[in-house]
């Protein structure tokens, strides 16, 4: 079900499948560049949330839940990353290499 509007609020509804579609980029993204797979995690409950007016399915269920575990993920592994760097730094400091 393809659902077009062309009047000053342009919506398609492709059945929820762009906000599953970001939830499975934002993930991947979480894992390889954690700011940006929080970006677009946000983004993508925002979108599932406006598809969520038109179709309630498992596209829109499934992409839901893609952005929350992108969210989580981007946050736990950011905050992983600062422990690192705090840690290398005065591991390093303490060897006297900076």
């Amino acid at each position: 079900m393809v659902k077009k509007e062309v009047a000053s609020n342009k919506v398609l509804d492709d059945g929820g499948l762009t906000g599953w579609s970001l939830g499975l980029i934002a993930l991947i993204f979480s894992l390889i560049f954690p700011i940006a797979g929080f970006i677009m995690g946000v983004v993508g409950l925002i979108v599932n949330r406006k598809e969520r007016r038109y179709a309630k399915n498992m596209f829109t269920k499934t992409g839901k839940t893609l952005n929350i575990v992108a969210l989580v993920v981007s946050v736990i592994l950011f905050i992983a990353s600062l422990v690192a760097v705090t840690y290398l730094e005065s591991a390093l400091s303490q060897i006297g290499g900076i």
